[in-house]
C-alpha cells in the first residue's frame, strides 16, 4: 500500500462460508492435526463443540478458524498487508481438501484502515465538503454543530459487493474496531467489506485466490480515494 505511508493501524479478515455440514463434528481431531502439521503458521489450536480455532506461537496478531459451517483468517497489525494475503493463501490451500463442499454462499474478506492524522476537525470539515451537500446555511436549520461523522455506502459492480463505512475516528473509537490496539491518534478511519455470494466451486481453487487478492485490491484503492478527497493529497 504504497500510497499510504502512515497507516497507524490495518485488520484484515477473509470469511468463506459453505454449506453446513454435519460431518464435521466427526472429524474434527483429523481436520485440527491435518491443519497444524502442514507447512503453514498455524501450530497451536483449541476445538470447541463446532469450531477449530488455530493460533500461531511466534506472532499473536493472527488467528485462524475453521467450523461446520465456515473458515477464515484474521491479521492486523504490525502485521503488513502482505503478510495477510500470503497465510490466507496458505491457509485456504491446506483447507480446500478437507471442506465437505465447495458451495460457498459467501465470500467476503473485510479490511480496516485507519491513517494517522491528527487534525480531528479538520478531517470532518473534509467529510463536510466531499460526502455531504447540505449547506451550512440547511446544516444550521437542524440546531446544532456537526462535531463528528461518518458514511456507509453499499455498492454492486458485476458479481461483487462492497460495503464502505467511513469518516474521521477519535483515539478512543479504535478499540471498537482493533480491539485492545489502539493508536496514538485520531485518523481517518475506512473499513470496506468485498464480497461475493452463491459461488460454486465446480470452478477452481484460484477463483478463491483471485477473489481474495481482488477484495484486498479494492479496499486499497478505496481508502486512498477517500484520502485524497478529505484531506485533498496531492
Amino acid at each position: 500500500m504504497s500510497d499510504v505511508s502512515d497507516v497507524t493501524i490495518s485488520k484484515h479478515i477473509i470469511e468463506v462460508r459453505f454449506n453446513p455440514s454435519g460431518n464435521f463434528l466427526d472429524k474434527k481431531g483429523y481436520i485440527a492435526d491435518s491443519i497444524i502439521t502442514s507447512n503453514i503458521i498455524f501450530k497451536k489450536w483449541n476445538i470447541s463443540e463446532n469450531r477449530i480455532d488455530f493460533s500461531c506461537e511466534t506472532n499473536n496478531h493472527i488467528k485462524a478458524f475453521i467450523s461446520f459451517k465456515n473458515f477464515g483468517l484474521i491479521s492486523m497489525s504490525p502485521n503488513k498487508t502482505d503478510y495477510f494475503l500470503e497465510n490466507a493463501e496458505n491457509f485456504i490451500k491446506t483447507v480446500w481438501p478437507l471442506l465437505p463442499n465447495w458451495d460457498f454462499p459467501r465470500v467476503g474478506i473485510r479490511s480496516m484502515f485507519l491513517i494517522k492524522n491528527e487534525n480531528f476537525e479538520e478531517m470532518v470539515a473534509g467529510y463536510k465538503k466531499r460526502f455531504l451537500k447540505l449547506s451550512d446555511k440547511e446544516l444550521d436549520e437542524l440546531g446544532g454543530e456537526v462535531i463528528d461523522l461518518s458514511f456507509p455506502i453499499n455498492f454492486k459492480t458485476n458479481q461483487d459487493y462492497f460495503n464502505v463505512l467511513t469518516g474521521p475516528m477519535k483515539r478512543e473509537e479504535s478499540k471498537r474496531f482493533f480491539g485492545e490496539i489502539e493508536s496514538e491518534s485520531s485518523g481517518v478511519f475506512a473499513d470496506v467489506d468485498f464480497f461475493r455470494k452463491n459461488l460454486h466451486m465446480d470452478k477452481k481453487q484460484k477463483d478463491l485466490l483471485e477473489l481474495l487478492q481482488n477484495g484486498v485490491k479494492k479496499a486499497q484503492d478505496t481508502i486512498n480515494l477517500i484520502l485524497n478527497w478529505v484531506l485533498e493529497m496531492e
